[in-house]
């Protein structure tokens, strides 16, 4: 059973706020993983490179939720200057 409740402005914010911070913590830990030299891409482990997928696939996922929380609130008709 979904909650057909509606989300309300303050949740909505308060939300939208926590996951761009959460986006940011994982863009600054993942970015020094973004476009390796060649000796820095041969020297990673597969622990590493597990990581590294962790790290991108949660970046992701973050991104993705957000998006769907953005147009959520959209809808309701609030805009990006109400979380911010």
């Amino acid at each position: 059973m979904y909650n057909t409740k509606p989300m309300n402005k303050e949740f909505w914010a308060m939300t939208m706020r926590t996951l761009d911070r959460a986006a940011d913590d994982l863009q600054h830990k993942y970015e020094p993983f973004i476009d390796p030299t060649e000796q820095e891409y041969n020297s990673f482990t597969d622990a590493d490179h597990q990581r590294i997928d962790a790290l991108h696939n949660a970046l992701k996922l973050t991104d993705q939720a957000m998006d769907a929380l953005f147009l959520y609130g959209r809808s309701c008709g609030w805009e990006r200057k109400d979380w911010r």
